[in-house]
């Protein structure tokens, strides 16, 4: 995760530079996809249940340390039952912290003018539609257009070794386990 985030950052920091002070459709879709990754890696769910989170299941924790989601639609759950998991803020490792890079998300889709009060966290972005804030809706982000960038970003990066959308989930844990998190915490995952 750490060599395709500097890869993104790098991404982002070139595009901010051609275009300073202005958010750009690829700027947003950098922002986003890290986001995205770091959320999936740290939180080891499914992809395409991210894709689905919608804004007004995210609650801020009340000290401002992360965020408990309440996803009510995954591949597994379709009964309306709630899974409640949740992301705290990395003092020791900023550039992959879950948190910190949705709040960055968040601030650049606000600055882009996209209203980030409702709907999908993750959005689709399309350039047919691009009446809508430099081409993004409110319309959710599928697995297929963040799988598709994902093997992008590792083939642009150098570091393709056959990584999927899938292998964050046990990457995630191998990951986290690394890091010291009790096995008891990473199996409540």
């Amino acid at each position: 995760l750490v060599q395709l985030v500097l890869y993104i950052n790098n991404e982002l920091r070139l595009e901010r530079n051609l275009s300073p002070g202005v958010e750009t459709a690829r700027s947003l879709t950098l922002a986003r996809d890290r986001a995205f990754f770091c959320l999936d890696l740290h939180t080891c769910k499914r992809g395409g249940d991210l894709c689905k989170l919608l804004i007004p299941q995210i609650i801020r924790l009340p000290d401002g340390s992360g965020y408990v989601f309440n996803m009510t639609i995954t591949k597994t759950r379709r009964d309306g039952s709630i899974h409640t998991f949740g992301a705290k803020k990395s003092e020791s490792n900023t550039m992959i912290c879950p948190v910190g890079n949705l709040e960055g998300m968040v601030n650049a889709f606000k600055s882009a003018g996209l209203d980030m009060t409702s709907g999908f966290l993750f959005r689709q972005h399309s350039k047919k539609r691009l009446c809508t804030a430099l081409g993004f809706g409110q319309k959710g982000l599928q697995s297929a257009e963040i799988a598709s960038n994902l093997k992008a970003y590792l083939q642009a990066a150098g570091i393709d070794d056959g990584e999927s959308l899938s292998s964050f989930r046990p990457g995630g844990g191998i990951e986290l386990a690394m890091v010291g998190c009790s096995m008891f915490d990473i199996m409540a995952m």
